[in-house]
């Protein structure tokens, strides 16, 4: 736990946070900054959770504050996303960016980290492409279980207009603006987490679904909200996030979306605690 909070600590140090508007903040690094817009804010109820182990004697209480994120990307020259949040119709994602003075032609990539309708369904504005200059980034093996998958079939409306920029591919190859992707399944059988190198030595991770509720999936990881395909592989992807000790940005995290998990120094049973990420904010 201490080499975690001494990262996380000097990245709090290199980092400048700046809240931009409502919704939207924005942290720079040595290396490139992120940009956390905040889609649609929301609570989960308790009741979309259970447990993997049925002897569990915690019970989820009342809801849980979550959000939905997305994550611009600014590297290299470039703009990506991470994620595209929901429809239009729910999301704010559009009206964000025109906040942020970013032109939706100037994003070069959008990365999918899962086909859901909260992380594609702001692809698209009045049925057409949002994005109109960027490569749409998803994993093979998510997009072939996502074509295999009767209930995801109406996602289609949401890709099929990127069909002649869509670029499948493979984990751990590196991607446009240094991303490496990273199998974490479970919650979608190819559902994919993207490091990135934030400063000398300091890298990062956007984890999109790993999490729905923090209050309770960090100090009880065992506990899966009904979205998740293989609540077992779901569980077991989360906990190798937890064990990578670097810092997180989540799709459904509290806003602003960014945080570290570590040991609790005070649990006798290898419960974890998550700290929202303080860097020092601009004077």
């Amino acid at each position: 736990m201490k080499t975690a909070l001494i990262q996380t600590a000097l990245l709090a140090c290199l980092c400048t946070a700046v809240a931009e508007d409502k919704g939207i903040m924005r942290f720079a690094f040595p290396k490139c900054s992120v940009v956390c817009i905040q889609d649609v804010a929301m609570r989960h109820p308790a009741t979309l959770f259970s447990s993997v182990q049925p002897d569990s004697r915690v019970t989820p209480q009342g809801s849980y504050d979550s959000s939905v994120n997305v994550f611009l990307l600014e590297k290299d020259g470039g703009r990506y996303l991470i994620d595209a949040g929901n429809d239009a119709r729910r999301g704010a994602l559009r009206n964000r960016l025109n906040q942020l003075g970013v032109a939706p032609a100037s994003v070069k990539g959008v990365f999918i980290t899962h086909i859901h309708p909260d992380h594609v369904g702001g692809l698209l504005w009045e049925g057409k492409p949002l994005f109109t200059n960027a490569t749409l980034y998803i994993a093979r093996e998510e997009y072939e279980s996502w074509r295999k998958d009767g209930a995801r079939a109406a996602l289609g409306a949401y890709l099929t207009p990127y069909a002649s920029r869509l670029q499948l591919f493979e984990y751990g190859k590196t991607l446009p603006a240094g991303l490496l992707p990273i199998k974490r399944a479970g919650h979608t059988p190819g559902h994919t987490c993207f490091r990135v190198a934030l400063a000398d030595g300091k890298e990062a991770l956007f984890v999109g679904d790993i999490l729905h509720a923090v209050a309770l999936q960090v100090p009880h990881p065992e506990f899966c909200a009904k979205y998740d395909a293989n609540p077992a592989a779901a569980v077991t992807s989360r906990l190798e996030v937890f064990s990578s000790r670097l810092l997180l940005f989540g799709a459904h995290f509290p806003f602003p979306g960014c945080g570290s998990i570590a040991p609790s120094p005070d649990s006798p049973d290898g419960r974890f605690v998550y700290k929202q990420f303080s860097p020092k904010e601009k004077e």
